[in-house]
């Protein structure tokens, strides 16, 4: 992995994050397992390099012999967008794709563009019982008073 953080490190701290029925940001996730960015990567880039490390079982190619696979359990192909299954991190993601066109944007103050963004969402725990993404980014656009159904009612976003 990037920035020196290491596979059994970065395991220890998802297991030890309590379990929670809600989905987290990509970044949110990033920055709670103290992931460190750097001049050409991000924190997400880090957790997506640990990610892709877990689903394929290690990191490297196959092909020109460079692959380490990940200390055992993590060894084996594990589908963390998989919800109907457990896996031994605890961990799982939903991609959303969002709006396509904002994918490069950096906000740097409060938008309700932050709800469009493509991201990954990521759930600690059982994997049953969390609201799905779509009703939690709802919610989200109720609270802040962006959603569609109060269009209507433009003091009431306000």
């Amino acid at each position: 992995m990037r920035g020196g953080a290491q596979f059994q490190t970065v395991v220890s701290a998802i297991q030890r994050l309590p379990k929670s029925q809600w989905l987290k940001h990509e970044g949110v996730l990033a920055h709670e397992l103290g992931l460190d960015g750097g001049p050409d990567y991000t924190p997400v880039d880090e957790l997506d390099t640990f990610v892709k490390s877990i689903e394929n079982g290690g990191s490297g190619a196959k092909y020109n012999n460079t692959f380490v696979a990940n200390p055992e359990p993590f060894d084996a192909k594990t589908n963390l967008t998989d919800f109907t299954r457990q896996n031994r991190l605890r961990l799982n993601y939903i991609p959303y794709t969002g709006n396509k066109a904002l994918k490069k944007v950096q906000l740097t103050e409060p938008s309700a563009d932050a709800l469009a963004l493509p991201a990954k969402f990521y759930h600690t725990g059982k994997a049953s019982g969390c609201p799905s993404l779509d009703d939690q980014l709802n919610a989200a656009r109720y609270a802040m008073g962006t959603h569609q159904a109060l269009r209507q009612y433009p003091a009431i976003g306000k």
